[in-house]
């Protein structure tokens, strides 16, 4: 009858093992007693369910359906304060923030923490600090600049092509000259105004009109003795014959730029996201970590306090005390630690939003008390397992014990409703737990029972042994008065379960009372002990057989007030019983096994598909793709500048002059007062080198880019594989962790179990062993969890398929059944695969196949039978077909789902 030890799912406690039988010295039993005390009412989420790794049973007196007014629980003894207090202040306000940790405040300082002893910074959750960072984000604030800083440069190209006024030459001038000739003075006073327009013509060509105004007074003294004014008009048009695609580079380039910077600031929205998913899921790490190493402190003080104790009384050595109390301080350690470790990811948290380190913010951690639920289930789920095996094991053997399955089939259901609980906290469906509950109890019950007839019948053969000894006899009583007494704690549980606490009112007065009655019988033993006072054991026992009697009695009332006072059984049929009940166990584990272990769901897409949907996809991918025709056109533009400069030119002015008696007639423009002329002018290559070299630039910056465009695709293709190997792994990684942290969980109780019971060769540091190991499964569950939520969302991104809406946020995040599309044909976004040039523009017809190549195949390698998971014909896509010169055609099924890209194009220099 060993008291626990620990308050927490994350930390286990010890419970009793009915079948084993400790030491009962009296000077050993009275110190176990000391490490628990009568039970005041606790929140269910104190009571949770605890297991020892013999059977996984779970403490009736811990266990979370338990009334919060049960007399017979008993809690947990406090923390000390000393304990608390070299805590920081920031460091304790983290561990406040889970319920855990509050029951334990709860429990040392009887009261709920103060306000200030509490985190009042508003609560982000992760959509929340995407909303944040699109308002703040000095990062996201540049991209947006520099999207709007090609926009802009693109808005200055195509206003060239738009008929305007020049940049220079519209102006109006006063000019006033005075002129001494002879002693003859003159003055003259002179307004020129111009205006001209210029565009550039769709085939390369520039237009030029300019209009010109003069007017000349001439003056002598106050009369105006000559005038001179003027209107010319002219129109003037130049056309390049082999360069005008070279006129067109500019604004073609600065269109091609647009959509590079769209593609790019499109893909950092993404990256964005995922960058601050990945802050935030490290932060919920962080917390979690937080909690478990609180648990881990919490059971590793509780036990310096017990070895303490135990020591104090000459049951354990110093040495093994003092191991204790180094756990103790190198848990408060790591506990200290990781709460530095979350500010300071907090700190670059809120620079990533764009907000300034001193201020204070919070998490939301409803996601974590999920995800935490969701471990907890999978752990839960494995214990179920363990404890079926051992069912199995046991009611299959050639010699079953009653008390084996008992106990196996009792921890079974404790697992069974502990599981219902978690998928209730998490939305889920369950059954009834109702039946389960009753027919738990009822096993609880039968457990004692046999106890109580062990004990009885050691009682007996003491009594009927001859000559007694009056301490054996006292221990004896005792321990059956004790048992009666649990016997009666899980029949008044079973009736209060079965009937209300309205019918039991009267029965759980007598229950309070003959406890009552125990610990004062246990202050007298303590008493006479301490005072050495012997021969008063005798009246003690003889005072303890009135009381036997009236525990029998009672139990028996109990008996008939549940309906469980039938005829004793043999003990073979006792066995067959408890052997059906095993059975009936078994299979209804068969039927929930699935929904009650938990675990991740698998992303299915086949790695070849993958790589193909990341190669057609990818926004960088198809940039880089455009950027090759870039040096592809490049090429060309050089190859033009090798040629002759043949340009032609036709102008058309006309002229005005009027008289002072005709001023009217400025602008009177007759074509016979006119000009036409035409020019050609050839500049022959005789000096080409500089344009030579560039040329030969050209071609190698081409294979660079084929080769960057390459490396690219190899390096898309390695990150999806990676990331399908690291889901792989994580997956694998979880359930093997989950694994450790039941195998964990059991090796914590069980040692602690065998060193209370002081079985030979366990010492404390086995125990520190066990539970640093757990906890540390614990934190790796929790990693790996989260860890394969970034993996699955980091090959989304890879595979271009994470698009997030207008709130910068990916709607599938909270979706793990959502999965990933394979895709075997370009976007419309990436077609053509060279991209488009500039319309209505008349290119060359060589500068126009950029728009006409079909893409070639880009092979996934490998053996054919590694492709044959990709579908001959895979699902075709209806895409606008730029020109009849490049069809969309269903990609081979002769060698697999291929990815048709631009072959290298054939460039002739003139």
């Amino acid at each position: 009858r060993l008291p626990p030890v620990t308050s927490s799912w994350n930390s286990p406690t010890v419970a009793r093992v009915s079948h084993q039988e400790p030491d009962r010295s009296p000077s050993r039993w009275a110190t176990l007693r000391l490490a628990s005390q009568p039970a005041q009412p606790m929140p269910a989420a104190s009571r949770p369910a605890q297991g020892d790794a013999a059977n996984g049973e779970t403490d009736d007196l811990y266990r979370a359906d338990a009334e919060s007014d049960d007399v017979t629980s008993l809690r947990l003894l406090p923390i000390p304060k000393q304990f608390w207090e070299p805590i920081p202040d920031n460091c304790r306000t983290r561990m406040l923030e889970f319920e855990s940790v509050l029951v334990e405040y709860r429990r040392t300082f009887e009261r709920d923490p103060a306000a200030d002893e509490l985190d009042p910074s508003p609560r982000f959750s992760l959509e929340d600090i995407v909303e944040a960072a699109l308002l703040n984000s000095r990062e996201y604030q540049t991209q947006k600049e520099a999207l709007y800083s090609v926009a802009l440069r693109l808005s200055l190209e195509r206003f060239d092509y738009d008929l305007k006024f020049s940049t220079g030459g519209n102006r109006t001038a006063v000019n006033y000259a005075h002129d001494r000739i002879d002693s003859v003075t003159a003055n003259r006073l002179g307004v020129p105004t111009g205006a001209q327009a210029d565009k550039i013509l769709a085939t390369g060509g520039d237009l030029l009109a300019r209009l010109a105004n003069s007017v000349v007074l001439t003056f002598n003294g106050s009369k105006v003795v000559a005038t001179d004014v003027g209107s010319d008009l002219l129109v003037d048009i130049e056309q390049t014959i082999f360069q005008r695609d070279i006129r067109f580079e500019r604004l073609t380039q600065a269109e091609r730029d647009v959509l590079y910077a769209a593609r790019s600031f499109r893909r950092f929205r993404k990256t964005l996201f995922t960058g601050l998913a990945r802050q935030y899921y490290q932060l919920l790490i962080d917390y979690r970590n937080i909690e478990i190493q609180s648990q881990n402190y919490f059971s590793l003080v509780r036990e310096f306090q017990q070895r303490a104790e135990e020591s104090r009384r000459g049951f354990v050595p110093l040495f093994q005390v003092d191991q204790v109390e180094q756990n103790v301080l190198s848990g408060r350690r790591s506990l200290i630690g990781q709460c530095t470790g979350l500010e300071q990811s907090l700190d670059s948290l809120k620079i990533s939003m764009g907000l300034p380190t001193e201020t204070p913010i919070n998490l939301d951690l409803t996601e974590l008390e999920g995800l935490t639920l969701r471990d907890e289930l999978a752990v839960t789920g494995e214990l179920i397992g363990r404890v079926r095996v051992r069912l199995d094991a046991e009611r299959n053997s050639d010699d079953p014990s009653r008390v084996q399955l008992l106990s196996s089939e009792i921890g079974l259901v404790d697992r069974i409703l502990e599981a219902y609980s978690k998928q209730r906290d998490l939305g889920m469906s369950t059954p009834d737990p109702l039946p389960l509950e009753l027919q738990r109890l009822r096993m609880r019950i039968d457990e004692v029972r046999i106890e109580v007839d062990e004990d009885r019948r050691l009682l007996d053969d003491e009594r009927q042994g001859g000559e007694t000894n009056v301490t054996i006899m006292l221990q004896r009583t005792h321990d059956l008065i004790e048992g009666l007494s649990q016997l009666q704690a899980r029949q008044m549980e079973y009736a209060i379960k079965k009937l209300g606490d309205l019918a039991v009112g009267p029965q759980q007065a007598r229950y309070v009372e003959l406890h009552q009655e125990i610990d004062d019988l246990d202050d007298a033993i303590r008493g006479i002990f301490e005072s050495g006072e012997l021969g008063q054991l005798k009246l003690l026992v003889d005072r303890m057989v009135v009381m036997l009697g009236e525990f029998e009695e009672f139990a028996h009332q109990l008996d008939v007030m549940i309906g469980l006072n039938r005829a004793p059984l043999s003990a073979e049929a006792a066995l067959q019983e408890t052997i059906r009940d095993a059975s009936q166990l078994v299979q209804l584990i068969d039927t929930i096994r699935a929904d009650v272990g938990g675990g991740l769901v698998p992303v299915e897409i086949d790695v070849d598909e993958a790589m193909l949907t990341g190669l057609v996809k990818r926004l960088d991918l198809i940039t880089e793709r455009n950027e090759v025709a870039d040096r592809w056109r490049q090429i060309k533009i050089a190859a033009d500048e090798l040629k002759s400069v043949l340009n032609l030119r036709a102008s058309q002015t006309l002229s005005t002059r009027a008289f002072f008696d005709r001023a009217d007639h400025a602008f009177d423009f007759k074509i016979d007062e006119s000009r036409t002329a035409l020019s050609a002018t050839l500049d022959l290559p005789l000096n080409r080198r500089a344009q030579r070299n560039a040329f030969r630039q050209q071609i190698i910056n081409y294979q660079a880019a084929l080769r960057s465009k390459t490396q690219l695709e190899d390096s898309i293709k390695f990150a999806i594989r990676n990331d399908l190997r690291d889901l792989t792994l994580a997956k694998e990684r979880y359930a093997i962790d989950v694994a450790g942290a039941a195998l964990a969980y059991e090796q914590v109780v069980t040692t602690e179990l065998q060193l209370r019971l002081g079985v030979a060769g366990i010492f404390s540091r086995d125990f520190l062993d066990a539970q640093n190991g757990y906890a540390s499964r614990l934190s790796n569950v929790a990693s790996d969890h989260i860890g394969y939520i970034l993996n699955r969302m980091q090959l989304f991104l890879d595979l271009e398929l994470l698009d997030v809406d207008d709130r910068g946020f990916w709607p599938q995040l909270y979706d793990e059944h959502h999965q990933p599309e394979g895709y075997y044909q370009l976007p419309p976004e990436a077609l053509p695969a060279y991209g488009t040039l500039p319309h209505g523009l008349m290119f060359s017809k060589l500068m126009r196949r950029m728009e006409n190549v079909p893409a070639g195949p880009a092979m996934v390698h490998g053996p054919s039978e590694a492709l044959e998971s990709i579908p001959a014909e895979p699902n075709t896509i209806e895409l606008p077909t730029p020109s009849e010169a490049m069809p969309l055609v269903p990609v081979p099924p002769d060698n697999g789902a291929a990815l048709r890209q631009l072959p290298p194009p054939v460039v002739v220099a003139q």
